[in-house]
Formats: C-alpha cells, structure tokens, sequence
C-alpha cells in the first residue's frame, strides 16, 4: 500500500495513537501544544495534491505546531469512528488531543500557515 507521507515530517497514527474516546494519545500532543490531522487515501487525486503543501507545512513549523496523518484506506475502522467521509478531511486537534474544528480554507503552504496563524496557534 501506498502512504502519501512516508518519510516525511508529518506523523503516521494508527489506531493505537487513539484512546477509547477517540483521543490522540501520541507523544508530540504533550498537553500544551496543538496540531493539524489529515484524513487521506493514496488514490485520491485532492489528497494527493494537498499533501505536499502539508509536508511543506510540516517542515515550516516543525515540533512547535505538529501535523499528523491517518491512511484511511489502511484504517477503515478508526476512519468510521471519526466520522471521516470525504478525503482529505483536514481537522484540528486540541491541546487535550481531541479532534477539533474542521480546517476549511486553501490546501496550500501559505493558507495553512494564515490560518494556524489567525487562530493564534504559532505565530506572535
């Protein structure tokens, strides 16, 4: 199976990165910082376009503001639970690791940095 973000700064989770609430339980989410999710499969042609731009994000804020992944080809099940439809699906995450409000602006370097920016989450 294909991943779009295989040796890349964005960070693979599996089922096992999630708690019974459907928490994100990874490392990087230590309580006080917040991030970026994308919900994606390797065949869609808007994944496969928005990917880069996340990569390129990714690398831009580094640990200060992590990005993650879910293949939800490889991981139906989870997907199901999240509620994901559409691909990408491009949500926030909360300091708590809970998945917050869906991002819903441009898949492009620049947007993603406005708006993590405008949402006062990095930048100062």
């Amino acid at each position: 199976m294909v991943s779009l973000f295989k040796n890349t700064s964005v960070i693979e989770l599996t089922p096992k990165n999630f708690d019974r609430s459907n928490k994100i339980t990874h490392p990087k989410l230590d309580g006080t910082t917040k991030g970026l999710i994308m919900f994606s499969v390797f065949w869609c042609s808007y994944c496969k376009r928005a990917a880069p731009e996340f990569i390129k994000t990714s690398n831009t804020l580094g640990s200060a503001f992590p990005l993650f992944t879910v293949d939800c080809e490889k991981y139906p099940e989870l997907t199901k639970a999240l509620g994901i439809v559409g691909y990408p699906t491009i949500k926030y995450i909360n300091k708590n690791g809970s998945i917050g409000k869906v991002y819903a602006k441009d898949r492009t370097l620049p947007a993603f940095l406005g708006d993590i920016c405008k949402e006062g989450l990095v930048c100062k």
